[in-house]
């Protein structure tokens, strides 16, 4: 049960130190069923663009439906 003042969940995209994501295994912070994580995107697209990248993951997310651009961990990125 929730208690006033207390968040339901969350959406990250910016952290001091990114929590581990290796072959060796997935930092417990990466399995919270109430966190989304975004990435942070360095590239020449657009905001507008990223966002909606990100809005449509977050759809296909929450319908269980495949993520784009998943990370290849055996590849490191």
């Amino acid at each position: 049960m929730m208690t006033e003042g207390e968040a339901r969940a969350a959406m990250l995209r910016v952290m001091q130190e990114h929590p581990a994501l290796t072959a060796e295994g997935f930092d417990p912070f990466w399995r919270a069923k109430n966190m989304i994580v975004t990435p942070h995107m360095a590239s020449v697209a657009s905001p507008d663009t990223i966002g909606l990248q990100v809005a449509e993951n977050v759809r296909r997310l929450v319908k269980g439906e495949a993520l784009h651009n998943v990370v290849d961990v055996a590849r490191g990125y």
